[in-house]
């Protein structure tokens, strides 16, 4: 583990994970220079406020300058690895670690849940935390779903249970980060405008096992192939999750969950019950059964929060109906795994508003659903030409 006490640490982004992280280690003693590239005017008032609780704040210009003097660097997320300034370090033997990782170092021997995939993790470290939640449990859920890891170390109870969504590229800069659960969703091409490869990618996801040892957990999806690629390498027990019948795991029979674990055989839930709408949606409602027997919850407490959940914004969200037509919010669906589940969720007629950024993902799995279902086809934004291109 690092020893942060009096160390020099530089903070690459102010944002949101970023002044968390100057925030911990002000208060675990060290001393923090936090660097971002936006002028003082287009700070946000959290991130100035360090000034305040003793943190040097260093805007603009070029970071690898204030190397020379770190002992410790830790990466905000939307900074690239490529950088200049992570030559500098690599060259200077400087670590250089992630956000999730300082918060790791001082989270103790609290359980930790860690959720990672291309698509569903906010839903399903969302969920998990509503059912620990209603089974009486102490729970903190952050990571990349918008509350830094950082912010709820110093509030944490030793019965805490942490529940954490986790990025690959929060995963690219990991050392100790070990889950006592970690879960793999699926896994798609995603993220190539930062990623490399499509290896690059899965091997950046499949660092979230990297330090689990044999008495820890690794949950995966039995249906996805570049997940179960990935089955070799975790020293962690495995157990697999699927909408067909196994020998041993988590998995749909006969419209109903259900847990087989050493020829022990017990039903969790009726899928006729779940209130989150969408096929793809069982897949991460049995990802959280997996973690939630592992720990130990009453199945009471599952079946009530499976009822109750809705889902979240922005994840095929029905946000009105006017003259029979449902306008649905799918806005989360950035890439093209996320967009066949919805588009495969929704009954036809359809008409898509699709673009944004263009991510260099193919956009050939998208062809045939928008043929059979995609009345309408309304593109914007930066991906729009290739978008008009290739799928129409």
């Amino acid at each position: 583990m690092i020893d942060f006490y009096k160390k020099q640490v530089l903070v690459l982004g102010l944002g949101r994970s970023g002044a968390a992280a100057c925030r911990l280690l002000k208060v675990k003693g060290a001393a923090v220079v936090g660097w971002d590239q936006k002028e003082e005017e287009d700070l946000s008032r959290e991130a100035l406020s360090l000034r305040e609780e003793g943190v040097s704040l260093k805007l603009g210009g070029q970071p690898k300058d204030l190397v020379g003097a770190t002992d410790i660097l830790v990466v905000s997320p939307g900074l690239p690895l490529s950088l200049p300034v992570f030559k500098e370090a690599r060259e200077r033997g400087i670590p250089i670690i992630s956000e999730i990782e300082l918060a790791y170092q001082f989270m103790g021997d609290h359980p930790l849940v860690a959720v990672t995939g291309t698509n569903g993790k906010t839903t399903v470290t969302t969920l998990i935390g509503a059912i620990l939640k209603k089974a009486g449990c102490q729970v903190e859920v952050a990571g990349n779903i918008g509350i830094p890891l950082s912010k709820i170390i110093t509030r944490l109870r030793p019965e805490t249970i942490v529940v954490a969504e986790i990025s690959s590229f929060q995963l690219e800069t990991i050392l100790d980060f070990r889950p006592k659960i970690s879960i793999i969703l699926n896994l798609s091409p995603d993220h190539l405008d930062r990623h490399p490869t499509e290896d690059d990618y899965l091997r950046a996801k499949a660092r979230i096992f990297l330090n689990q040892g044999e008495d820890d957990f690794c949950i995966l999806n039995k249906d996805d192939p570049l997940v179960c690629s990935l089955k070799e390498e975790p020293k962690a027990k495995i157990i697999f999750f699927s909408k067909e019948e196994m020998e041993e795991g988590i998995f749909l029979k006969e419209k109903k969950i259900v847990r087989r674990l050493s020829n022990r055989e017990e039903e969790i839930f009726d899928i006729r019950e779940i209130g989150i709408p969408g096929h793809h949606n069982l897949e991460n409602v049995l990802a959280a059964c997996g973690a939630l027997m592992l720990l130990g919850i009453e199945k009471e407490a599952i079946r009530q929060t499976l009822r109750e959940f809705k889902g979240l914004k922005h994840r095929l969200e029905l946000v009105g109906e006017q003259k029979g037509v449902r306008f649905v919010n799918d806005s989360k669906a950035t890439n093209v795994d996320a967009t066949l589940r919805a588009l495969e969720a929704i009954d036809s007629p359809i008409a898509l508003i699709a673009g944004g950024q263009d991510k260099g993902s193919s956009l050939s799995p998208l062809k045939k659903v928008i043929r059979e279902k995609v009345e309408a086809l309304i593109l914007m934004g930066q991906a729009k030409e290739r978008f008009a291109r290739e799928l129409t």
